[in-house]
C-alpha cells in the first residue's frame, strides 16, 4: 500500500505527486503548443532536425502529435482517480482480512497447526480434529 501512496502522493525525494504531474502536463501542453505553432510557421533545417530528433525517440508508428495528446491534465486526473479508488478498495479488503477471526484469534495470527488446534478446541472437542494427512485431505 505504501508504493500506491507514493504513486499517488509522491515522496520528497524522486517521485512527484500526481497533482504536481498534472501541473507539469499543463505546462507541457502550453509549451508544446507554442513550439508547434512556431515550428509550423518556419520551414528551416532546424525544424526538420528537431522533428527528426523527437520522432526518432518515439516508438515506431507514433508521432509527436499523438503522444502529446496523451499527456494532459485530464489523463493525470483520471489516473489519480483510478489509483485512489484502487487504494480504497484494497484497504477495505485488507481490513476485512485482518478482522477475520477463528476461535477469538485473528486468522493472520494462526501460524501453525498447534495454534489452529488450540483455537479450535474452544469450538470443537480436540478428539474430533483429524490428525492424519488422509483425514485432512477429505
Amino acid at each position: 500500500m505504501n508504493q500506491l501512496s507514493i504513486a499517488i502522493y509522491g515522496n520528497d525525494d524522486d517521485v512527484k505527486s500526481l497533482d504536481e504531474l498534472k501541473e507539469l502536463a499543463k505546462k507541457y501542453n502550453a509549451t508544446f503548443s507554442d513550439w508547434k505553432t512556431t515550428a509550423n510557421e518556419n520551414d528551416t533545417s532546424m525544424k526538420k532536425k528537431d522533428k527528426a530528433s523527437i520522432e526518432g525517440r518515439l516508438p515506431e508508428g507514433e508521432n509527436v502529435d499523438r503522444v502529446a495528446q496523451d499527456i494532459t491534465e485530464a489523463s493525470v486526473t483520471e489516473l489519480k482517480t483510478r489509483l485512489v479508488n484502487i487504494k480504497r478498495q484494497l484497504t477495505t479488503v485488507i481490513d476485512a482480512i485482518d478482522s477475520l477471526k477463528y476461535g477469538n484469534t485473528r486468522i493472520v495470527d494462526i501460524k501453525d497447526f498447534a495454534t489452529f488446534k488450540s483455537k479450535t478446541a474452544t469450538k470443537v472437542s480436540p478428539e474430533n480434529i483429524p490428525l492424519k494427512n488422509g483425514s485432512l485431505s477429505t
